[in-house]
């Protein structure tokens, strides 16, 4: 039984961008398991992040072609496109739109049959998982450690022109004692 997606459904800002339509419209399908719409829609997106040379889309293009094709039980077909838009997105960053990517194709390995692929994806995904963990940590380590040094030579910045001010008005009142001293 194939149920149909409400494109309107995403309210005022759904469809932002023709191509970003045809991607959620594609994942809408896969998520409803209506495998035929969403590959028609992953194709689309395709073409057209080809066409505008978008590496990032063109990549999710191909895991949600990938995903329709494993759904619909093209499994080697789906395996390789899937993973040439996961290996595409790797090469770009590893960020959390890959963790994200990375289960939902594993998710849609484990729904074909697939489990030994799938637990080698799901592995990935706590590889993944954990160094981006460790990543953030690091950063906002390194984040408060600028923000202490900053701080620290603000003081510092601080002392030394409460320290001019100090030697200034020192100077000023020497020069005002020998004044003094040479007019009497």
């Amino acid at each position: 039984m194939a149920v149909d997606v409400n494109s309107q459904a995403g309210g005022a800002g759904w469809l932002s961008t023709e191509l970003e339509a045809l991607l959620a419209l594609s994942a809408q399908h896969l998520s409803l398991r209506n495998h035929r719409s969403a590959r028609q829609f992953a194709l689309r997106a395709k073409a057209l992040a080809e066409e505008r040379h978008d590496a990032v889309n063109l990549a999710q293009a191909k895991i949600n072609l990938g995903m329709a094709e494993l759904g619909a039980g093209h499994a080697e077909a789906g395996k390789k496109i899937a993973s040439e838009g996961l290996a595409a997105l790797e090469r770009r960053k590893r960020d959390p739109e890959l963790l994200i990517q990375l289960n939902r194709y594993a998710a849609a390995l484990e729904r074909s049959g697939d489990a030994a692929e799938a637990l080698v994806r799901q592995r990935e995904s706590l590889l993944l998982e954990t160094e981006l963990a460790r990543r953030d940590r690091q950063n906002t380590v390194v984040a408060l450690q600028r923000e202490s040094s900053f701080q620290q030579h603000q003081r510092q910045v601080e002392q030394l022109e409460h320290d001019n001010a100090l030697q200034s008005f020192e100077i000023a009142r020497r020069t005002q004692e020998r004044t003094l001293t040479l007019l009497l």
